[in-house]
């Protein structure tokens, strides 16, 4: 077992910065094993822990440890232990490689689910960073926005920011917060505001931030698989099923339709 870390004017309070990211599509029932096929390349245990590495090292965190599963018929989970300094080798634990998390860590989970009725697929994902100390997780927004609204078509990305605990000044003061406050979408690049509606919830006396990103505009030749536009159009309303996606995200990010 490694030796314990010795803590040196620890910051006790708690950083937590909660993302979710969901991803729509439509599916026909023929096509039901390529969207299966597409979620699992997306969302494997193995491009996770890569994004999840890149995210410790924008928020200036040291790694611990790393645990990772895949499920079936689908999904997958990463967690990992950070700490703000760097550690030696003899300091880290071999004993916790699974599952380990402590006060400070990172997770990432996918929920992947499917409507028979309406043949939309929507696959959420969660990640979760919570830190202590002087480590912010909001440096790791604009990151996780370009790896899960560019890359993985995020229809609706719901942010969720809060600070827990206490801490003390030399002279015994408890101080609750050891940042300016300030809403969300402030630390979010315009490149992506532009794409998304923004709705602000602020709870600045419960240290509570909030923000959801509702997409704009999309292209629907991204919502299908197997079927351009026109050779979907043969089996069903395109209009319809337009509707019907737009309808979903509007349901997801529960904010009236626009349709």
């Amino acid at each position: 077992m490694g030796r314990k870390i010795k803590l040196h004017n620890f910051n006790n309070l708690s950083k937590n910065l909660i993302i979710s990211f969901f991803d729509v599509n439509y599916a026909l029932p023929e096509d039901k094993i390529t969207c299966d096929n597409y979620l699992h390349r997306q969302y494997d245990s193995e491009k996770l822990v890569k994004i999840l590495r890149s995210v410790t090292k924008k928020i200036g965190a040291n790694l611990l440890n790393i645990s990772k599963q895949d499920y079936e018929p689908m999904g997958s989970s990463v967690n990992i232990l950070i700490t703000e300094e760097p550690l030696k080798e003899e300091q880290v634990d071999r004993t916790c490689n699974l599952g380990h998390l402590d006060k400070s860590h990172i997770a990432i989970h996918t929920y992947p689910e499917y409507s028979k009725k309406t043949n939309i697929s929507t696959i959420r994902v969660d990640v979760h960073i919570s830190t202590c100390g002087i480590i912010s997780p909001l440096k790791s927004i604009n990151y996780l926005l370009e790896k899960f609204s560019k890359n993985y078509c995020a229809d609706v990305i719901q942010i969720d920011y809060f600070v827990r605990g206490f801490t003390r000044t030399s002279k015994n003061k408890k101080i609750f917060i050891d940042h300016k406050p300030k809403p969300i979408q402030s630390f979010i690049h315009k490149k992506y505001l532009n794409n998304y509606t923004v709705y602000d919830k602020n709870y600045a006396d419960e240290n509570l931030w909030m923000c959801k990103l509702v997409i704009k505009e999309f292209d629907p030749s991204q919502y299908f698989f197997n079927n351009t536009e026109k050779q979907l159009e043969k089996k069903v309303q395109m209009k319809e099923v337009l509707k019907a996606i737009r309808k979903e995200i509007n349901e997801i990010a529960q904010v009236k339709s626009t349709v």
